[in-house]
């Protein structure tokens, strides 16, 4: 995709110097056809002169009609280039929501072939999402969540910043693990599709649903949360074929690498759920 734009970049840039090159050769030819009827007008010995004065003229038009060309190529390529259009398809923005893209992001649990997300716990998505999520196990999707440790520093800093209550965060933890259990049980072949939960301590910036569907396709949805709005109601950026998406990808799989032995729930285990 990148190079597909550097391709169309290319093309602007060698068609306008084309075109000035051109512009540039008419000249000299009509330019050296009127100083050689002159040349052959005035008859006198520094007609010579005249010629390579002539030369040098023409040459010197064409070589500042390309330095224009090149000038006006890269003023444009740089305008281009800085463009809001060119920056988001450049990040890979698809959509800027005022809140939770709930409908977005049902579509492509709809086809999903493998779910990430790390959150606080993220009851609401679970809750809001359940046909969904349930049809995407049916299909063999893996589901992996990062969930907020209880009682960590973390959770103590969203006391203090966020007006929470620690009972809350705990119970809403526990609620959604629950929640995903429920999923398996609710399925049509327990034997398709997975789910595993982690838990982490302080690495968490800013909720982030990555989902790849069957076709190989990452799309991730980015929520800039308050300190206080609940995520669900801050605005939410859709990244689909972009940088973004790789630098979300490598951000969740640092943090679900580093969280191995924290495993608080999988289905493809025994119960290993420390509730």
């Amino acid at each position: 995709m990148k190079n597909d734009r550097t391709g169309k970049k290319r093309s602007v840039s060698s068609f306008i110097f084309i075109i000035f090159t051109g512009i540039a050769a008419i000249i000299a030819i009509v330019g050296w056809g009127s100083i050689s009827d002159i040349v052959d007008w005035v008859k006198f010995d520094g007609d010579e002169i005249i010629r390579k004065n002539a030369v040098l003229l023409i040459g010197t038009s064409w070589i500042f009609v390309a330095i224009i060309a090149y000038l006006l190529t890269r003023c444009i390529t740089k305008r281009q280039h800085n463009s809001p259009n060119l920056i988001y398809r450049n990040l890979g923005i698809k959509g800027i929501y005022e809140k939770a893209a709930k409908r977005q992001i049902g579509n492509e649990i709809a086809s999903a072939k493998k779910i990430s997300l790390i959150c606080y716990y993220g009851l609401s998505f679970a809750d809001h999402h359940k046909r969904e999520l349930i049809s995407a196990l049916d299909n063999g999707a893996s589901i992996r969540l990062l969930l907020l440790k209880k009682n960590s520093e973390f959770a103590n800093d969203l006391i203090k910043t966020e007006n929470l209550d620690m009972n809350k965060i705990n119970s809403g933890i526990d609620s959604v693990i629950h929640l995903y259990k429920t999923f398996k049980d609710e399925q049509k072949d327990r034997s398709l599709g997975s789910i595993e939960i982690r838990e982490f301590n302080t690495e968490f910036r800013n909720p982030i649903t990555i989902i790849r569907n069957r076709n190989e396709v990452d799309t991730a949805f980015l929520s800039i949360i308050h300190s206080h709005k609940s995520a669900a109601t801050c605005i939410h950026i859709e990244f689909q074929g972009g940088s973004e998406v790789g630098e979300c990808i490598k951000y969740f799989e640092k943090i679900w690498s580093l969280h191995e032995n924290d495993v608080l729930y999988s289905s493809l285990k025994r119960e290993l759920s420390r509730i």
